[in-house]
């Protein structure tokens, strides 16, 4: 599958699609707000990630354990634990946030 910049402008979160820029100038200067990318992106977990030894290689992500949808901590408003933090292939961790919302596996 290849992404399009429209896939660039929604988030999913928890099971829904949320758009997070009306365009491509929207999502530049959010992208370039500290406080937006903090809020969105988790850049200082990131960061202490990178620290810590652990960093996503090809086709891996950063997989919080348990995901929020089954905890319903919200990344955005409840700090992640960067114990509870791992590396984790892109298409099993994608399984399982689909198992914890109902889907299939």
């Amino acid at each position: 599958m290849r992404l399009t910049w429209d896939d660039l402008l929604v988030r999913a979160a928890f099971g829904q699609v949320e758009t997070i820029a009306s365009s491509r100038g929207d999502f530049d200067a959010k992208m370039n707000d500290p406080i937006w990318q903090e809020a969105m992106l988790g850049s200082k977990l990131v960061y202490a990630m990178h620290d810590a030894g652990k960093r996503p290689g090809p086709h891996e992500c950063y997989a919080v354990a348990p995901p929020p949808a089954l905890t319903g901590l919200d990344p955005r408003e409840a700090p992640v634990d960067p114990s509870n933090v791992q590396v984790m292939s892109i298409r099993v961790w994608h399984s399982i946030c689909r198992q914890v919302l109902g889907g299939p596996a």
